[in-house]
């Protein structure tokens, strides 16, 4: 209805205070029914004076019709009809009365403007009413800070780097970026530790395999060494003798160099390799005792000499040394001393009963001995073992007995 017939029939619009009291504030509801007052003069005067009644229960700036006494008792202001309403409403009625005469020649009030506008009024106040009750101000934008914080939550515990340093490209001047470069630095020493460490494992594999291969290449070098012929094992041992296998093993490849050298009557040169092997693996009791035997195959006194030495520092390495034993009886023997020889004979055979060339040995120090019988037997048991003995064959044939 607009303004103009709510005069004149008396303003029935029930108020607003009257209506919401349970959800707004009186103020505002107050507000709202003044700018629906009939009369102009009592409503706002300016969109900033309705914003004052709106956003509070008193206004800040209060037009001269306008009072807090009478915002506050807006709504119990509205029942009773004041009496320049009721003029109004008399004059109103006359007004009509008049017109309805003349009907033909006045054209009817235009009331679509009016009702446009109130549905308007009626929409701001809608509005105004929600503003207020969400808290009286519109959310602002986040700032800075708030969207670098956003943005920050989703990388702060995750590990892509490239996405950290995007975000400090865009939030680098604000507070959070402090514990993004942290992270940031965590995560590239973390990286760069994986890095050394994988670096490190691939270093260390690449070695194992070098080192592998070299030790396959030292175990075909001492394959070769060993199994190859006497005559060649000067050249076939180099390899080994040469490299940095370890001490044992090249020391064995001097042995056997040694024994070849001796067997082909190269004998200083077999003295040296022995001494070479006993350097690297001092006290070994069958390279002492073979060097011995190349000292004794020298033949000089001295030769003599060391090589009992030799057998001594054998037997002192193993008591049980069957061949240090006989060579050192057999020693013993050439210098004239049978009865300390058929000590180490008997020792020898002890160690070693089926060993042919200690029978013979003993036989020979028993023959000297002027044991004939016990010489027999022992010639014929040598032979038995080993029928390459000819010196038993031949103590056989001085003592006139027959073979075995």
């Amino acid at each position: 209805m607009d303004s103009s017939r709510r005069g004149a029939l008396g303003d029935g619009l029930r108020p607003l205070a009257e209506m919401a009291t349970a959800d707004y504030r009186p103020g505002f509801l107050a507000a709202i029914d003044i700018a629906l007052d009939l009369k102009p003069e009592r409503r706002p005067q300016s969109i900033a004076e309705w914003r004052a009644a709106l956003l509070t229960d008193i206004p800040t700036t209060t037009p001269p019709s306008l009072s807090p006494a009478s915002i506050a008792s807006a709504a119990d202001a509205r029942p009773a009809a004041s009496a320049e309403m009721a003029d109004a409403e008399a004059r109103t009625s006359d007004r009509d009365n008049a017109a309805s005469a003349s009907s033909a020649a006045i054209a009817p009030p235009r009331r679509g403007p009016i009702i446009a506008a109130l549905a308007l009024l009626a929409l701001v106040s809608v509005g105004a009413a929600a503003w207020w009750r969400d808290g009286g101000t519109p959310p602002s934008p986040p700032g800075p800070e708030a969207r670098a914080e956003a943005a920050w939550r989703p990388l702060a515990e995750g590990s892509d780097a490239a996405a950290i340093e995007r975000f400090l490209v865009a939030h680098g001047s604000t507070r959070v970026a402090t514990a993004a470069r942290s992270r940031l630095t965590a995560l590239r020493d973390e990286a760069r530790r994986n890095e050394e460490a994988r670096a490190a494992a691939g270093r260390a594999k690449a070695e194992a395999e070098a080192r592998a291969a070299r030790q396959r290449q030292k175990d075909a070098d001492w394959q070769t060494c060993r199994d190859a012929p006497v005559a060649a094992r000067a050249t076939s041992c180099a390899a080994v003798i040469q490299s940095n296998d370890t001490p044992a093993r090249r020391a064995a490849a001097l042995h056997l160099v040694g024994v070849a050298e001796r067997n082909g009557g190269r004998y200083d040169e077999a003295i040296a390799r022995f001494t070479e092997s006993l350097a690297l693996v001092p006290g070994d009791a069958q390279v002492l005792n073979d060097r011995g035997i190349a000292h004794f195959l020298k033949g000089g006194a001295a030769d003599r000499d060391a090589a009992m030495q030799d057998y001594d520092r054998a037997i002192q390495a193993d008591p049980r040394h069957a061949e240090a034993l006989n060579n050192r009886a057999w020693s013993l023997f050439q210098a004239g001393r049978a009865a300390e020889a058929l000590t180490d004979a008997n020792r020898s055979i002890e160690a070693a009963p089926t060993n042919g060339y200690a029978y013979d040995t003993r036989g020979q120090i028993l023959e000297a001995l002027g044991r004939k019988d016990e010489a027999v037997r022992d010639f014929k048991r040598a032979l038995s073992l080993d029928p390459s003995q000819e010196a038993s064959r031949a103590g056989l044939a001085r003592l006139g007995a027959a073979g075995p």
